[in-house]
């Protein structure tokens, strides 16, 4: 059985978000991730919160919103 490592800070999100999951974060992605994980009604958003908490919500949000600031530099 494999063990999920959920990230606990910005720059471990980074790595397996680009790359364990090859995802690029490109400026669509990153608003439409933001705008998912801003609204707690979003489905996607309540299962997220579901299996990882509301805490875990706001922190990836927050990371969300820090990658999308250091690539609109």
């Amino acid at each position: 059985m494999h063990t999920i490592e959920i990230p606990t800070d910005f720059e471990e999100w980074m790595f397996c978000i680009t790359k364990k999951c090859g995802i690029t974060l490109s400026p669509d992605f990153l608003e439409q991730s933001i705008q998912s994980l801003s609204n707690i009604c979003d489905t996607n958003t309540e299962v997220f919160i579901k299996h990882y908490g509301e805490n875990h919500r706001q922190a990836t949000l927050a990371w969300f919103r820090k990658a999308h600031s250091l690539i609109n530099l």
